[in-house]
């Protein structure tokens, strides 16, 4: 069994998942056995048994003050459940003010950004920007593309202020780096949501 978040906003006449084909990273390294079936054996029309969806890592307009800024944080693959959340808030409160942020190693890897940069393009509310931690050679990324980390200077360019809700999911390094950053900003706890592949602890004493 694998677990995988869905990626489309909800209310459809289907389900979504975004999956990445995951390499072994040397030859002692096994490939990941499911991504790679789905790429390479799983055809339109197949039937696989699939659990119901379950999970508390979604977007709630009814818990949400649409006057606060929503800050959406996203490290590689943990694009997939932001993206749904995105397009959720898009929809139901399309007047509140969004700053979405995708962390990844470069362009190359990147998923969604076509996608994103079309919605940004037809909601006036939307901000994306693309933060890569591996430098483009010969070449200065501009506009809405920087490279680096996300690290307090880049938040505190970028972030709105301390009434905004965030939600934030990502690879554990990556986490652990959110959590500090965000909690030593001074967001109240219960303006953070996030989902986190592991224990708790490992989050807050990290």
């Amino acid at each position: 069994m694998r677990n995988y978040s869905l990626s489309d906003a909800p209310g459809q006449e289907w389900y979504r998942i975004s999956v990445k084909r995951e390499e072994g990273i040397s030859a002692e390294t096994p490939k990941g056995y499911v991504s790679n079936l789905l790429h390479n054996s799983i055809e339109v029309g197949a039937e696989i048994d699939i659990a119901p969806p379950c999970g508390e890592f979604f977007f709630d307009s009814i818990e949400h003050d649409s006057s606060k800024p929503l800050v959406l944080l996203a490290g590689g693959v943990g694009i997939t459940p932001i993206m749904s959340i995105l397009k959720c808030a898009l929809d139901k409160q399309p007047e509140r003010r969004i700053v979405f942020v995708h962390a990844c190693l470069n362009e190359d890897v990147q998923p969604f950004r076509s996608t994103l940069d079309a919605l940004a393009e037809t909601h006036q509310n939307l901000t994306v920007l693309y933060r890569y931690s591996e430098s483009e050679a010969g070449t200065q990324r501009t506009g809405n593309a920087s490279s680096g980390f996300v690290d307090a200077a880049f938040l505190d360019t970028h972030l709105p202020d301390q009434e905004a809700r965030s939600y934030f999911c990502g690879p554990q390094p990556f986490m652990v780096n959110i959590y500090s950053l965000l909690k030593k900003r001074g967001i109240p706890e219960e303006h953070l949501k996030f989902e986190f592949f592991g224990p708790r602890e490992a989050l807050e004493t990290a």
